[in-house]
């Protein structure tokens, strides 16, 4: 084992010195077979191999793009796995500052669903160091399992704070805005989880905590968006493919601001105006501040197909900027709301300022909404 620990760094370190020089050819056939052959070296020597094998990818691509984005990306995942292996070590072993580290350079990685896992864990782990019993404070969910689990605290230290000073933070109230913040980073990179652990379980806890009423309702709100989703599915017909709503509600709740609370939603059809007239199915959601569409995107992306197309949101409107609205009826019977808002900012074309969406038998409350 010492020969071939011997070996894997010194082809560890002929890598760096050939990446320095530009030899990039040479560094990435050197990162990649530590990658293959290393394994059992530990994770120090997986990182600094998957991270150079990013890199020099990267650099290459960025000269002379050879490489394609999906080894890139492939390349990105890697790296952020292996930082975010070494920073779940660390952290078990309690030293907080290394995990700390690489929790947030795995973060910085922005690997869609890696990202939102290192930025809760790191979230976790400053409330470990506040001394919080989560165990005993997490609300039961629709989606826990069985019965109730119990939650092991992690024990870090002795004083919670030495825990919190080794996280660079002065006081609990600098803490607990880090780990909001965290929470809030993990929600914008959706993970799927609706039980007594989820992100949004959490950030409930913190925010009461912190004194941020409106921002705990918000998230106490989130809970309930996979029964709203059900009931919302339960009016279409059954072979509609959307989605299953523990799998869209994260999606939706990286669509909220952070004292957003959805009022009504459902399963609809929006019509876009401009020609040749496009339909999107997807739901329409009603909140206290803002009209949204979000298009259900169930089948397969180019790429990652775990990740939503980037404008899955087809409409964000203020609920102030609707200017007006009729209704018609369509030959299913389902009535369609036109309404009409103010071109986007940015001279966005597609929407025109004006849209049909079908709102089947709710009419009246769209109605009430919006009485112009």
């Amino acid at each position: 084992m010492g020969l071939r620990s011997s070996l894997v760094d010194a082809v560890l370190a002929r890598a760096i010195q050939q990446e320095d020089k530009h030899d990039y050819r040479r560094a990435l056939r050197n990162y990649r077979w530590i990658v293959k052959h290393g394994r059992g070296n530990g994770l120090d020597v997986r990182v600094a191999a998957t991270g150079g094998v990013y890199r020099v990818l990267r650099e290459v691509h960025r000269h002379a793009p050879a490489t394609t984005e999906t080894d890139l990306d492939a390349a990105r995942t890697t790296a952020a796995q292996s930082l975010l292996a070494r920073a779940r070590m660390s952290r078990g072993h309690g030293r907080l500052a290394e995990a700390q580290r690489d929790f947030r350079a795995a973060i910085d990685q922005r690997v869609w669903k890696l990202s939102g896992e290192a930025a809760h864990e790191l979230a976790e782990m400053i409330d470990d160091a506040r001394g919080n019993p989560r165990d005993d404070r997490y609300p039961t969910t629709p989606y826990d399992q069985d019965q109730p689990r119990r939650i092991r605290p992690r024990t870090v230290g002795p004083d919670p704070r030495e825990n919190l000073r080794a996280l660079g933070h002065a006081t609990e109230s600098d803490a607990l805005a880090a780990a909001i913040t965290l929470c809030r980073t993990a929600l914008q990179h959706p993970k799927g989880l609706f039980d007594r652990r989820g992100i949004s379980a959490l950030l409930v806890q913190l925010l009461d905590d912190y004194g941020d009423a409106a921002g705990a309702a918000a998230a106490r709100a989130h809970q309930e968006l996979p029964l709203k989703l059900d009931a919302a599915l339960s009016e279409v017909e059954p072979n509609y493919t959307y989605y299953r709503p523990q799998e869209f509600a994260p999606f939706l709740i990286a669509r909220l601001r952070p004292t957003e609370i959805v009022e009504h939603l459902q399963a609809s059809t929006l019509q876009l105006p401009q020609p040749p007239e496009s339909l999107w199915g997807g739901y329409l959601i009603l909140t206290g501040e803002r009209l949204l569409f979000l298009e259900d995107f169930f089948y397969p992306r180019q790429g990652d197909p775990d990740r939503p197309n980037p404008k899955y949101e087809m409409l964000a409107v203020e609920r102030t900027s609707v200017t007006g609205s009729t209704f018609s009826q369509n030959r299913y019977g389902n009535a369609l709301w036109h309404f009409r808002f103010p071109p986007t900012a940015d001279g966005e074309a597609a929407h025109q300022g004006e849209l049909r969406v079908d709102v089947g038998r709710h009419v009246d409350l769209w109605r009430a909404a919006f009485p112009r």
